[in-house]
């Protein structure tokens, strides 16, 4: 028996809802980049058509519960002054396949992306994922105060999907 249901009161009462999200199909920027291959630590997609869009920002293995997740890893890139995300995969002999892609939304004023380490999601630090945060003055943001959108890569299924924001917590960066 599904005991899901869609009532708008059940919902709001975060009981017995399906919150999952249906992912959006991807745009042809994203699947431009989805079975792309290399052999190097930072991507190269020459002659990618958008090459010369996207600067590298950073790579990261990727990890759940303190513990890494052998074969996958995730790239940061801006391109155009947004962020891209995509999942990849080792094939072997050095060489990483892009298996997901997601262009992610334009900032509205005072947003920026924040990552793993400085949000937590169900009160844990090491799960991979990305949001888009607006801070303000406030030292600790949630999905009522701040939190727009996540976004966490799955190797079980090869995609990148859509979180709820209920669970996150973000945290303003201390100065170094």
């Amino acid at each position: 028996m599904n005991l899901w249901i869609r009532s708008p009161v059940a919902c709001l009462l975060a009981i017995l809802c399906d919150t999952s999200v249906a992912a959006p199909p991807r745009t042809e920027f994203e699947q431009g980049f989805i079975g792309r291959q290399w052999v190097s630590e930072t991507p190269v997609f020459d002659p990618y058509p958008f090459s010369g869009q996207c600067k590298h920002l950073e790579s990261q293995d990727l990890q759940r519960n303190q513990k890494r997740i052998h074969g996958f890893r995730i790239d940061y890139f801006n391109c155009n002054g947004r962020g891209l995300y995509l999942l990849e995969q080792s094939i072997g002999d050095g060489k990483v396949k892009v298996v997901d892609a997601l262009h992610l939304p334009r900032f509205k004023p005072g947003e920026r992306y924040m990552m793993t380490g400085d949000c937590e999601i169900n009160g844990n630090t090491d799960t991979d994922f990305i949001a888009v945060v607006r801070l303000g003055r406030r030292e600790k943001v949630d999905w009522k105060t701040g939190i727009r959108a996540a976004w966490a890569p799955k190797p079980e299924t090869g995609k990148i999907e859509e979180l709820s924001t209920r669970d996150i917590v973000c945290w303003r960066m201390t100065p170094p």
